[in-house]
Protein backbone atom coordinates (compact mmCIF):
# COMPACT_ATOMS: atom_id res chain seq x y z
CA UNK A 1 0.00 0.00 0.00
CA UNK A 2 2.50 2.80 0.72
CA UNK A 3 4.45 1.98 -2.42
CA UNK A 4 1.00 2.83 -4.51
CA UNK A 5 0.31 5.60 -2.55
CA UNK A 6 3.87 6.81 -2.59
CA UNK A 7 3.42 6.03 -6.50
CA UNK A 8 0.60 8.62 -6.95
CA UNK A 9 2.36 11.19 -5.05
CA UNK A 10 5.58 11.25 -6.75
CA UNK A 11 3.35 11.13 -10.29
CA UNK A 12 1.50 14.17 -9.86
CA UNK A 13 4.72 15.71 -8.34
CA UNK A 14 6.13 15.27 -11.72
CA UNK A 15 2.93 16.22 -13.55
CA UNK A 16 3.10 19.51 -11.11
CA UNK A 17 5.91 20.43 -12.06
CA UNK A 18 4.92 21.15 -16.03
CA UNK A 19 1.20 20.75 -15.86
CA UNK A 20 1.22 25.05 -14.90
CA UNK A 21 -0.64 28.10 -15.97
CA UNK A 22 1.78 28.45 -19.17
CA UNK A 23 0.91 24.73 -20.13
CA UNK A 24 -2.69 24.85 -19.34
CA UNK A 25 -3.53 27.98 -20.23
CA UNK A 26 -2.34 26.99 -24.08
CA UNK A 27 0.58 29.58 -24.31
CA UNK A 28 2.93 27.13 -23.70
CA UNK A 29 1.96 24.66 -26.09
CA UNK A 30 1.73 27.29 -28.94
CA UNK A 31 5.21 28.16 -28.58
CA UNK A 32 6.60 25.19 -28.89
CA UNK A 33 4.16 22.81 -30.60
CA UNK A 34 2.02 25.21 -32.68
CA UNK A 35 2.42 24.17 -36.08
CA UNK A 36 3.91 20.93 -36.38
CA UNK A 37 2.62 17.31 -36.17
CA UNK A 38 0.41 16.45 -32.88
CA UNK A 39 1.39 13.40 -32.50
CA UNK A 40 5.10 12.77 -33.88
CA UNK A 41 5.55 15.98 -31.67
CA UNK A 42 3.66 14.86 -28.27
CA UNK A 43 6.01 11.48 -29.23
CA UNK A 44 9.18 12.69 -29.45
CA UNK A 45 8.67 14.89 -26.14
CA UNK A 46 7.72 11.72 -24.53
CA UNK A 47 10.98 9.80 -24.87
CA UNK A 48 13.35 13.09 -24.01
CA UNK A 49 11.16 14.21 -21.11
CA UNK A 50 11.13 10.67 -19.82
CA UNK A 51 14.63 9.98 -20.00
CA UNK A 52 15.74 13.02 -18.52
CA UNK A 53 13.72 12.85 -15.64
CA UNK A 54 15.04 9.01 -15.02
CA UNK A 55 18.08 10.26 -15.06
CA UNK A 56 17.53 12.83 -12.57
CA UNK A 57 15.81 10.27 -10.62
CA UNK A 58 18.62 8.26 -10.27
CA UNK A 59 21.36 10.28 -9.37
CA UNK A 60 21.46 11.40 -6.37
CA UNK A 61 24.50 12.86 -6.22
CA UNK A 62 23.51 15.90 -9.03
CA UNK A 63 22.80 18.81 -6.91
CA UNK A 64 26.41 18.16 -5.22
CA UNK A 65 28.15 17.34 -8.88
CA UNK A 66 31.28 19.68 -9.99
CA UNK A 67 28.45 20.04 -13.19
CA UNK A 68 25.50 21.29 -11.22
CA UNK A 69 28.12 23.58 -9.71
CA UNK A 70 28.63 25.08 -12.69
CA UNK A 71 25.15 25.98 -14.02
CA UNK A 72 23.59 26.39 -10.44
CA UNK A 73 23.28 29.87 -11.00
CA UNK A 74 21.10 29.81 -14.23
CA UNK A 75 18.93 26.67 -12.63
CA UNK A 76 18.10 29.19 -9.47
CA UNK A 77 17.64 32.43 -11.82
CA UNK A 78 15.54 30.21 -14.35
CA UNK A 79 13.40 28.93 -11.00
CA UNK A 80 12.92 32.88 -10.47
CA UNK A 81 11.72 33.40 -13.97
CA UNK A 82 9.54 30.99 -13.64
CA UNK A 83 7.89 32.03 -10.15
CA UNK A 84 7.25 35.36 -12.08
CA UNK A 85 5.67 33.56 -15.05
CA UNK A 86 3.05 32.14 -12.58
CA UNK A 87 2.58 35.47 -10.74
CA UNK A 88 2.15 37.66 -14.61
CA UNK A 89 -0.42 34.62 -15.15
CA UNK A 90 -2.51 34.93 -12.62
CA UNK A 91 -2.23 39.18 -12.89
CA UNK A 92 -3.84 38.48 -16.48
CA UNK A 93 -6.20 35.98 -14.87
CA UNK A 94 -7.09 38.83 -12.44
CA UNK A 95 -7.44 41.36 -15.00
CA UNK A 96 -9.82 39.46 -17.01
CA UNK A 97 -12.08 39.05 -14.07
CA UNK A 98 -11.71 42.64 -12.49
CA UNK A 99 -10.31 44.75 -15.22
CA UNK A 100 -11.45 47.68 -13.17
CA UNK A 101 -8.79 46.62 -10.16
CA UNK A 102 -5.63 45.71 -12.47
CA UNK A 103 -3.55 47.92 -10.98
CA UNK A 104 -4.05 46.26 -7.59
CA UNK A 105 -2.24 42.96 -7.75
CA UNK A 106 -3.76 41.24 -4.38
CA UNK A 107 -4.47 38.39 -6.26
CA UNK A 108 -0.29 37.78 -6.65
CA UNK A 109 1.08 38.72 -3.14
CA UNK A 110 -1.78 36.35 -1.53
CA UNK A 111 -0.56 33.46 -3.78
CA UNK A 112 2.89 34.45 -2.84
CA UNK A 113 2.47 34.27 0.71
CA UNK A 114 0.78 31.01 0.70
CA UNK A 115 3.42 29.33 -1.41
CA UNK A 116 5.90 30.75 1.27
CA UNK A 117 3.77 28.46 3.77
CA UNK A 118 3.74 25.02 1.34
CA UNK A 119 7.40 25.25 0.37
CA UNK A 120 8.42 25.39 4.02
CA UNK A 121 6.72 22.05 4.30
CA UNK A 122 10.19 20.84 1.97
CA UNK A 123 9.34 18.44 -0.77
CA UNK A 124 5.94 16.44 1.01
CA UNK A 125 4.67 19.48 1.40
CA UNK A 126 4.89 19.87 -2.52
CA UNK A 127 4.00 16.12 -3.26
CA UNK A 128 0.79 16.78 -0.64
CA UNK A 129 -0.25 19.69 -2.67
CA UNK A 130 0.50 18.64 -5.95
CA UNK A 131 -2.01 15.39 -5.15
CA UNK A 132 -4.68 17.44 -4.45
CA UNK A 133 -3.88 20.20 -7.10
CA UNK A 134 -2.84 18.12 -9.69
CA UNK A 135 -5.83 15.53 -10.42
CA UNK A 136 -8.33 18.51 -10.38
CA UNK A 137 -6.41 20.31 -13.59
CA UNK A 138 -6.03 17.19 -15.97
CA UNK A 139 -9.59 16.21 -15.26
CA UNK A 140 -10.88 20.03 -15.55
CA UNK A 141 -8.44 20.32 -18.64
CA UNK A 142 -9.17 17.26 -20.33
CA UNK A 143 -13.42 17.65 -19.98
CA UNK A 144 -13.16 21.22 -21.11
CA UNK A 145 -10.86 19.66 -24.77
CA UNK A 146 -13.06 17.15 -25.39
CA UNK A 147 -15.84 19.48 -24.59
CA UNK A 148 -15.01 22.17 -27.90
CA UNK A 149 -14.54 18.91 -29.71
CA UNK A 150 -11.99 20.86 -31.99
CA UNK A 151 -10.57 18.87 -34.83
CA UNK A 152 -9.84 21.15 -37.59
CA UNK A 153 -6.04 21.68 -36.93
CA UNK A 154 -3.32 20.66 -39.30
CA UNK A 155 0.41 20.19 -38.61
CA UNK A 156 3.05 18.80 -40.31
CA UNK A 157 6.52 17.79 -39.32
CA UNK A 158 8.42 18.72 -36.41
CA UNK A 159 10.77 21.15 -34.93
CA UNK A 160 13.32 19.38 -32.47
CA UNK A 161 14.63 22.47 -31.56
CA UNK A 162 11.71 23.88 -30.26
CA UNK A 163 11.08 20.30 -28.47
CA UNK A 164 14.56 20.28 -26.77
CA UNK A 165 13.73 23.46 -25.83
CA UNK A 166 10.85 22.80 -24.10
CA UNK A 167 12.04 19.14 -22.33
CA UNK A 168 15.05 21.45 -21.33
CA UNK A 169 12.87 24.33 -19.88
CA UNK A 170 10.76 21.84 -17.71
CA UNK A 171 13.50 19.42 -16.49
CA UNK A 172 16.17 22.27 -16.48
CA UNK A 173 14.26 24.38 -13.99
CA UNK A 174 12.64 21.39 -11.58
CA UNK A 175 16.03 19.14 -11.79
CA UNK A 176 16.25 20.21 -7.99
CA UNK A 177 12.98 18.95 -7.15
CA UNK A 178 13.16 15.92 -9.67
CA UNK A 179 16.58 14.49 -7.35
CA UNK A 180 14.39 15.31 -3.96
CA UNK A 181 11.13 13.96 -4.54
CA UNK A 182 12.57 11.10 -5.81
CA UNK A 183 15.22 10.62 -2.78
CA UNK A 184 13.33 7.65 -0.96
CA UNK A 185 10.93 5.65 -3.47
CA UNK A 186 11.94 2.60 -4.96
CA UNK A 187 13.45 2.20 -8.52
CA UNK A 188 10.47 0.77 -9.82
CA UNK A 189 8.03 3.40 -8.57
CA UNK A 190 10.28 6.41 -9.65
CA UNK A 191 10.11 4.43 -13.15
CA UNK A 192 6.76 3.52 -13.47
CA UNK A 193 6.05 6.79 -12.12
CA UNK A 194 7.94 9.03 -14.83
CA UNK A 195 6.20 6.55 -17.29
CA UNK A 196 2.80 7.29 -16.34
CA UNK A 197 3.50 11.26 -15.79
CA UNK A 198 5.10 11.76 -19.44
CA UNK A 199 2.30 9.37 -21.10
CA UNK A 200 -0.75 12.04 -19.64
CA UNK A 201 1.66 15.35 -19.86
CA UNK A 202 2.09 13.75 -24.06
CA UNK A 203 -2.22 13.20 -24.13
CA UNK A 204 -3.01 16.54 -23.17
CA UNK A 205 -0.27 17.90 -25.27
CA UNK A 206 -1.80 16.69 -28.27
CA UNK A 207 -5.65 17.37 -27.06
CA UNK A 208 -4.14 21.06 -26.47
CA UNK A 209 -2.59 21.16 -29.95
CA UNK A 210 -5.94 20.38 -31.98
CA UNK A 211 -8.17 22.76 -30.03
CA UNK A 212 -6.26 25.25 -32.07
CA UNK A 213 -7.53 24.29 -35.19
CA UNK A 214 -9.22 27.25 -37.22
CA UNK A 215 -8.27 30.22 -33.95
CA UNK A 216 -7.80 33.42 -34.80
CA UNK A 217 -4.79 35.25 -34.47
CA UNK A 218 -6.01 37.29 -31.75
CA UNK A 219 -6.51 33.98 -29.90
CA UNK A 220 -3.06 33.05 -31.09
CA UNK A 221 -1.60 36.12 -29.64
CA UNK A 222 -2.97 36.55 -26.35
CA UNK A 223 -1.76 35.86 -22.69
CA UNK A 224 -4.37 32.91 -22.32
CA UNK A 225 -5.42 31.49 -25.91
CA UNK A 226 -7.36 28.26 -24.53
CA UNK A 227 -9.52 30.39 -21.74
CA UNK A 228 -10.01 32.64 -24.65
CA UNK A 229 -11.93 29.90 -26.61
CA UNK A 230 -13.37 28.49 -23.28
CA UNK A 231 -14.93 32.16 -23.15
CA UNK A 232 -17.89 31.22 -25.66
CA UNK A 233 -19.19 28.96 -23.32
CA UNK A 234 -19.70 31.00 -19.80
CA UNK A 235 -19.89 27.41 -17.48
CA UNK A 236 -16.87 25.97 -19.40
CA UNK A 237 -15.26 29.19 -18.44
CA UNK A 238 -15.61 29.36 -15.37
CA UNK A 239 -14.55 25.67 -14.69
CA UNK A 240 -11.57 25.98 -16.86
CA UNK A 241 -10.60 29.02 -14.85
CA UNK A 242 -9.76 27.06 -11.65
CA UNK A 243 -7.72 24.76 -13.54
CA UNK A 244 -5.54 27.23 -14.51
CA UNK A 245 -5.65 28.85 -10.63
CA UNK A 246 -4.69 25.49 -9.92
CA UNK A 247 -1.63 25.26 -12.65
CA UNK A 248 -0.61 28.45 -11.21
CA UNK A 249 -0.25 27.43 -7.85
CA UNK A 250 1.74 23.87 -8.72
CA UNK A 251 4.14 25.24 -11.24
CA UNK A 252 5.02 28.34 -8.74
CA UNK A 253 5.18 25.82 -6.11
CA UNK A 254 8.16 23.52 -8.02
CA UNK A 255 10.00 26.44 -8.81
CA UNK A 256 9.88 28.40 -5.76
CA UNK A 257 10.81 25.11 -3.43
CA UNK A 258 14.78 25.44 -4.85
CA UNK A 259 15.07 28.97 -4.47
CA UNK A 260 13.62 28.91 -1.18
CA UNK A 261 15.42 26.65 -0.46
CA UNK A 262 18.63 28.09 -1.72
CA UNK A 263 18.09 31.54 0.73
CA UNK A 264 16.84 29.54 4.27
CA UNK A 265 18.38 30.41 6.88
CA UNK A 266 17.73 30.00 10.76
CA UNK A 267 17.90 33.20 12.30
CA UNK A 268 16.88 35.54 9.16
CA UNK A 269 14.46 32.93 7.23
CA UNK A 270 11.50 35.74 7.16
CA UNK A 271 13.80 38.55 6.01
CA UNK A 272 15.40 36.02 3.24
CA UNK A 273 12.24 34.79 2.27
CA UNK A 274 10.34 38.41 1.76
CA UNK A 275 13.25 39.96 -0.11
CA UNK A 276 12.86 36.92 -2.51
CA UNK A 277 9.34 37.04 -2.56
CA UNK A 278 9.54 40.88 -3.57
CA UNK A 279 11.84 39.98 -6.60
CA UNK A 280 9.61 37.39 -8.01
CA UNK A 281 6.89 40.12 -7.53
CA UNK A 282 9.41 42.98 -9.86
CA UNK A 283 10.30 40.17 -12.67
CA UNK A 284 6.20 39.31 -12.98
CA UNK A 285 5.42 42.78 -13.94
CA UNK A 286 7.30 41.69 -17.16
CA UNK A 287 3.21 40.29 -18.23
CA UNK A 288 2.79 36.63 -19.10
CA UNK A 289 3.10 36.97 -23.20
CA UNK A 290 6.69 38.05 -22.88
CA UNK A 291 8.11 35.71 -20.09
CA UNK A 292 6.63 32.85 -21.93
CA UNK A 293 7.39 33.83 -25.62
CA UNK A 294 10.77 35.03 -24.75
CA UNK A 295 12.84 33.90 -21.15
CA UNK A 296 11.22 30.53 -21.66
CA UNK A 297 12.59 29.89 -24.95
CA UNK A 298 15.70 31.26 -23.92
CA UNK A 299 15.91 29.08 -20.69
CA UNK A 300 14.82 25.96 -22.30
CA UNK A 301 17.55 26.12 -25.13
CA UNK A 302 20.35 26.19 -22.02
CA UNK A 303 18.33 23.73 -20.45
CA UNK A 304 18.36 20.95 -22.93
CA UNK A 305 22.10 22.33 -24.10
CA UNK A 306 23.19 21.69 -20.25
CA UNK A 307 21.78 18.16 -19.57
CA UNK A 308 23.26 16.78 -23.03
CA UNK A 309 26.40 18.01 -22.29
CA UNK A 310 25.88 16.62 -18.61
CA UNK A 311 25.04 13.43 -19.70
CA UNK A 312 28.00 13.19 -22.25
CA UNK A 313 30.76 14.32 -19.72
CA UNK A 314 29.27 11.74 -16.99
CA UNK A 315 29.65 8.70 -19.50
CA UNK A 316 33.30 10.07 -20.29
CA UNK A 317 34.31 10.99 -17.02
CA UNK A 318 32.63 9.68 -13.87
CA UNK A 319 30.57 11.61 -11.26
CA UNK A 320 32.02 12.99 -8.20
CA UNK A 321 31.26 14.35 -5.23
CA UNK A 322 31.81 17.86 -4.24
CA UNK A 323 32.92 17.73 -0.86
CA UNK A 324 31.23 20.29 1.41
CA UNK A 325 32.73 23.00 2.71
Amino acid sequence: MSDVKDYFKLTFAILGTVIGAGFISGREVLTFFYGYNAIISATIFFVLFFLTVLILFFDQNYTNSVYFSIAKPLVYISDLVLCAGMLSALDAFYKELFPFMDNIPLFAVFTLVISNVIVSGGVEGIKSANLFLTPVIIVIALFSLIFIGNTDYSGSGVSPIKLCEYVGLNVFTSSVLFVDIGKNSKPKVKIISAITATLVLSAIIVFIIVSFGGADESVLRSDMPLKEIMCENKILNVVFSVALVFGIMTTLLSSHYPVYELVKTKRFNFLTQTALSALIFFISRLGFYNIVSYLYTAMGAIGFTYIFITCVLKAIFPLKRRKNT
